[in-house]
């Protein structure tokens, strides 16, 4: 099965006795990287599960393994060992040309810096996905990207660039980037670390929102426990292990 075609779920019984599918699962992740001479094991068996339109966040302090692990979740990076199904997916028997499918078609990132393109405009930005994936017409590409602006409350500010916006308006910019190509998964890698408290928490507010209508899953990173506490699920990494 390559991306794009149907995924068949697997159920598990949730802890009332109702039925919840699994987004993925991942098995004794392990992730390890040469270093001068030496072998430095930056996740050493992690296990993780999340359900379909789950929001889990991950937390620890600075070199716990959390970016290591979002970039393997979504598939920007191999690990050295263990298992990740996405739904019924074998996710690394894939190759590479397959994960840029995968990636483009199903996961939407988010980032702590917003990687906007500074001479394309806030629309240009959000077109673009939508324009490599090729799946539409310019203006329907258009049209799109104007009403992905609407939803993070930024319609008047479709003709300004990047540098024209507050830091607080490009994450917005970015997160309607992100769901451009109508994304299944959000990964978030400290998507609130460079903004205010007030603005961060506008930001995060959008995002369970967005959650919450679009019926998508969602996987943060952050040092902020207060945003953290409000996510459904936490998953907690010290020295890449799982404390709870």
């Amino acid at each position: 099965m390559v991306p794009g075609e149907i995924w068949v779920r697997w159920q598990v019984i949730g802890k009332k006795g109702h039925m919840k599918d699994v987004l993925l699962k991942m098995t004794d992740i392990h992730k390890s990287y040469p270093m001068a001479g030496m072998q430095v094991d930056v996740l050493k068996g992690v296990d993780l599960d999340l359900e379909s339109g789950g929001v889990l966040a991950v937390v620890g302090a600075s070199g716990a393994g959390k970016s290591t692990l979002l970039h393997i979740i979504g598939a920007l990076d191999r690990p050295t060992k263990g298992g990740y199904h996405y739904k019924d997916h074998d996710v690394f028997k894939c190759s590479d040309r397959e994960l840029a499918g995968f990636r483009n078609s199903t996961i939407g990132f988010i980032f702590q810096f917003h990687h906007l393109l500074p001479e394309f405009t806030a629309l240009e930005n959000i077109m673009m996905p939508l324009m490599i994936s090729g799946k539409a017409k310019k203006e329907e590409i258009r049209e799109k990207a104007q009403t992905l602006l609407k939803e993070v409350g930024l319609e008047n500010r479709e003709f300004h660039r990047p540098s024209e916006l507050s830091g607080g308006e490009q994450q917005r910019v970015a997160i309607a980037r992100a769901l451009a190509n109508d994304p299944e998964l959000i990964l978030a890698d400290e998507p609130t670390g460079n903004l205010d408290t007030q603005t961060s928490h506008s930001v995060f507010d959008l995002l369970v929102g967005l959650n919450s209508q679009r019926g998508m899953s969602m996987i943060f990173v952050t040092h902020n426990m207060e945003l953290a506490k409000k996510a459904k699920h936490r998953l907690r990494l010290k020295d890449g292990v799982v404390l709870d």
